[in-house]
């Protein structure tokens, strides 16, 4: 994992790596950095009712993919004339 996310995902936690789980939370592993995250119980049922699939990436890599996408468009960067 680069010291980047790490040092980001720190700081997102208020920097004491303490994070609550309850009976039933999964633990997943992100595919871009490839840190273990919780995925709650709350979380889990959200996404069931809707249809959705099982999160793959954490919250960091889930907003820095949103804002990536953001910046490059839809499109993936290209004009089109």
């Amino acid at each position: 994992m680069d010291d980047s996310f790490a040092e980001a995902r720190e700081r997102e936690s208020g920097g004491n790596g303490a994070e609550e789980r309850t009976p039933g939370d999964m633990i997943l592993r992100c595919v871009e950095c490839g840190c273990a995250f919780p995925w709650a119980v709350g979380e889990q049922e959200f996404y069931r009712a809707r249809g959705l699939s099982t999160p793959r990436r954490c919250s960091y890599c889930r907003k820095v993919k949103r804002e990536r996408y953001a910046l490059v468009g839809a499109d993936g960067g290209q004009t089109r004339w």
